[in-house]
């Protein structure tokens, strides 16, 4: 069979085309991604118990690790702050009643024009000025004692002068907030207690026909004192870590602490309860001599009436005698609480040592 001539021509091959696939419906009852990110973020039941269980159960182990290690050095360290700080404070408590009896007892007042009314407020005006300035010296002492926990778990090293020094400015502003936020708060229950001796001054009958109306007065005072004393207190027991460590001003640091309590309340409620069963167990022996003294004091007292300058001698130098005993039995319970306090701040903040 004869091949056809000429060129041959290729014929285009037809492919056919693929179907294109088709959208399919989303199933509305899977999840969304965001959804998706919701359910990874949010932890389930068990890690948020595990959470809440290392948030106790770190610091104690953290805090009885330090104790077994540290206890001894620890508390002569803190009592020798604790002896200085109870020297200082009868020294400065003992000028400034000096200062006002001799206020008191200037002769000229008596000459004045006024001289009565100038010399109270006088007397007024330097009492309140020497109390704060007291308060400031004891603060300062606490405060240092802060520095000085943290310095002993982190094994760094301290000074017991430079760390007064380094808290003598923040510790005078935090007095003078901290005294105005007591006086605000106290200051509804002393309008209530002053209450009878209004009624009483300005009535004509006898002073004991108000008897129940002061009486009521005074409980009231008293509940009110220690309720908003205890709730004031765990409000604001993280207040000094925030300027003293993380560099905060004052009412920053205030506000850091409520923020905390409000982020793990039941932590902080958890482990306040701990605390105060180590608090108490730890304070016994301090319990115990402080009953005796009170009853040994009573008789000194009695004794006092009987022979004024031989008992008012004797009582002076038990009461002092007492109270340097008392330091070296409150650092006792200083020695447990303030590391375990501590531990539970930087384990509820995320903090490490170094930081």
């Amino acid at each position: 069979m004869a091949e056809p001539s000429g060129p041959i021509v290729k014929k285009p091959v037809s492919r056919a085309k693929s179907p294109k696939p088709k959208a399919v419906a989303a199933d509305k009852s899977a999840p969304s991604n965001a959804a998706k990110g919701e359910m990874a973020i949010s932890s389930p039941p068990g890690e948020k118990k595990d959470a809440f269980e290392d948030s106790i159960r770190i610091p104690l182990e953290n805090w009885w690790n330090f104790a077994c290690a540290n206890f001894k050095e620890f508390y002569f360290r803190l009592l020798k702050l604790n002896l200085i700080r109870v020297i200082l404070q009868f020294a400065a408590m003992g000028a400034l009643l000096l200062l006002l009896v001799g206020i008191i007892l200037w002769t000229p007042w008596v000459g004045l024009e006024n001289g009565l009314l100038i010399m109270l407020l006088s007397v007024g005006v330097l009492g309140i000025l020497g109390f704060l300035a007291v308060l400031w010296l004891i603060q300062s002492f606490e405060n240092t004692a802060y520095l000085l926990t943290r310095a002993q778990i982190k094994r760094d090293p301290f000074s017991l002068p430079g760390g007064l020094n380094a808290v003598k400015g923040k510790t005078l502003r935090f007095v003078l907030v901290d005294v105005s936020l007591r006086t605000i708060i106290l200051l509804p229950a002393v309008l209530i207690l002053a209450v009878p001796f209004v009624v009483i001054f300005n009535a004509s009958a006898a002073a004991f026909a108000f008897f129940p109306l002061f009486m009521f007065a005074y409980v009231f005072y008293l509940l009110y004192f220690y309720v908003t004393g205890v709730i004031y207190q765990f409000l604001t027991q993280f207040w000094r870590y925030g300027f003293l460590i993380e560099g905060l001003g004052i009412i920053a640091a205030l506000r850091k602490s409520v923020s905390l309590l409000r982020a793990h309340f039941f932590e902080v409620l958890v482990y306040d309860a701990i605390l105060v069963v180590l608090y108490f167990t730890a304070s016994i022996p301090l319990m115990i001599f402080t009953g005796i003294t009170y009853f040994g004091l009573m008789f000194l007292q009695i004794a006092a009436l009987a022979v004024p300058l031989v008992g008012i001698i004797l009582y002076a130098v038990a009461f002092l005698f007492a109270a340097l005993i008392a330091t070296f039995l409150s650092t006792i319970t200083e020695v447990v609480w303030r590391p375990a306090h501590y531990e539970f701040w930087k384990q509820i903040t995320g903090r490490e040592d170094g930081k």
